[in-house]
């Protein structure tokens, strides 16, 4: 029975990208870019001027053009990215012992995807099979790495 979250895990579209700066700035860059591919200069062209370094900080710039640099990102909506975060909430109104379709009512989800997301948990709990929980939740396990780490 694990005690701790799982390790941290991030859809593919964010790797190596966010082991790098982090989620939060992902979610950040894939905000600002709407959907458009974000071109990551080579590092001799970034300067505290760029509009990249002020968005993420001269320091966490540079280490993204280190490992990003020449490459387009094309990253997920962040909304997509989201997801796992929002439903976070699905498991603090469950610890203030709130029923489940009032639960579903708060955080926009079905009744049946809150059943599903406190069932996944549980086996998580009881197993530590990070892939059968994702396997009930029928999510993937980046999203169950995310709903159940908050570090992010």
């Amino acid at each position: 029975m694990p005690t701790r979250p799982p390790p941290l895990l991030f859809p593919s579209a964010l790797d190596p990208l966010a082991y790098v700066i982090g989620f939060g700035k992902c979610v950040m860059l894939a905000r600002l870019t709407s959907d458009r591919p974000l071109h990551f200069p080579p590092i001799r062209c970034l300067d505290e001027n760029h509009w990249l370094a002020a968005v993420l900080g001269i320091d966490d710039a540079t280490e993204a053009c280190k490992v990003m640099a020449g490459r387009l990102w094309a990253p997920p909506s962040a909304r997509d990215l989201l997801r796992p975060i929002n439903a976070r909430m699905v498991l603090e109104y469950c610890d203030i012992a709130s029923p489940i379709p009032e639960i579903a009512e708060l955080t926009d989800m079905t009744p049946r995807k809150v059943h599903l997301l406190l069932s996944a948990v549980a086996v998580w709990y009881t197993t530590g099979d990070l892939e059968a929980a994702a396997d009930l939740a029928e999510e993937s396990q980046w999203f169950m790495s995310l709903l159940l780490n908050k570090k992010c």
